[in-house]
């Protein structure tokens, strides 16, 4: 029973580095200009979601929704973030087509 266990555990433990050097030694393609594959869509993407999920409901916005301040974050917004988020006037933002995953659009 010993030898069945060692020889389990000792396979777990093959694989599992055998994934991490996958990993390690650039055997996935990084581009962000093609379909997910089967790692980042089972394992990194739920993960990511998880992470976000488990802290988000702990956070609290320091920022009072003034005309002020929400007339400074609309300029903020249109500078860094509209060309791959969109506006109203273009839904669709200018590099839309270069993202893959697609960025959300926050419309």
């Amino acid at each position: 029973m010993l030898k069945y266990v060692l020889g389990f555990v000792a396979g777990m433990v093959v694989v599992l580095l055998a994934a991490f050097l996958w990993v390690r030694f650039g055997f996935i393609n990084p581009q962000a200009d093609i379909p997910e594959n089967a790692l980042e869509k089972g394992i990194a993407t739920p993960a990511l979601d998880a992470a976000v999920d488990r802290r988000a409901p702990d956070t609290t916005n320091p920022i009072q929704p003034t005309e002020d301040n929400l007339q400074a974050g609309m300029k903020i917004y249109q500078a860094n973030c509209a060309s791959c988020h969109g506006d109203i006037q273009q839904p669709d933002g200018m590099l839309v087509g270069a993202l893959h995953p697609r960025a959300p659009q926050f419309l």
